[in-house]
């Protein structure tokens, strides 16, 4: 069994882990936003609540009941050359979907039905 955290390992993990969570707040919003050109983009809205309401719950109880783990979440890189590169063109996809929803929130290519955009979120 691992010997319990220091008050200054808590804190060192908590300021990372909240450092890291606004960081992807921020990422994400520009992502969404910034191509919508508006912060009405009611959809994005909805999606980042349902991204980051839970994000945040884990966060808390992993940080309150386990922060070793957290802190070894953080820390997990890709080792293989291969990996490695699934990883970057993932990232540029994630990035990507982001971008074009708000492009096409601003440019009206598609209407998607209210009932449709709740469904595909839960």
């Amino acid at each position: 069994m691992e010997k319990k955290i220091s008050k200054g390992e808590y804190t060192k993990i908590r300021n990372d882990v909240s450092f890291r969570f606004f960081l992807l707040i921020l990422i994400l919003g520009v992502l969404f936003f910034l191509p919508a050109g508006t912060f009405c983009y009611w959809q994005a809205w909805i999606y980042c609540g349902i991204l980051f309401i839970p994000m945040l719950f884990i966060f808390t109880y992993l940080l309150k009941n386990d922060p070793r783990l957290l802190e070894r979440r953080m820390k997990m890189k890709e080792r293989e050359r291969p990996q490695k590169l699934f990883v970057k063109l993932s990232l540029l996809f994630f990035v990507a979907t982001f971008v074009v929803s708000g492009l096409d929130y601003r440019f009206k290519w598609s209407h998607v039905p209210f009932v449709v955009v709740i469904i595909a979120d839960v």
